[in-house]
């Protein structure tokens, strides 16, 4: 399991390399009207992933996706009430993070 980031009540970006697989995305806490965004590296761009991985509440998603660098961006936080995310990754299938 790769913690991506922990209770975090600011806007920011994270990211996480992942070395292609299947895996699951936890995110965890009070949304307090945040945003996740997930977008994907490839070579110097980065581009977004399908809007099933963008975040409004808490929740476990699975995805599959080649070698890349994932980057988790908070936007938002704390603009409808207090803010604490947590998010880890785990790998299913593949070799993961």
């Amino acid at each position: 399991m790769a913690e991506v980031f922990a209770t975090q009540t600011a806007d920011g970006t994270h990211t996480l390399t992942w070395n292609g697989g299947g895996g699951t995305a936890f995110l965890k806490g009070t949304m307090g009207g945040a945003t996740v965004s997930v977008k994907v590296k490839d070579g110097a761009d980065y581009m977004d992933l399908e809007h099933e991985m963008h975040f409004t509440s808490p929740v476990a998603k699975n995805f599959l996706i080649g070698a890349c660098t994932l980057e988790y961006e908070i936007k938002n936080a704390g603009s409808n009430g207090d803010t604490s995310l947590t998010l880890n990754v785990v790998a299913s299938t593949g070799t993961g993070p």
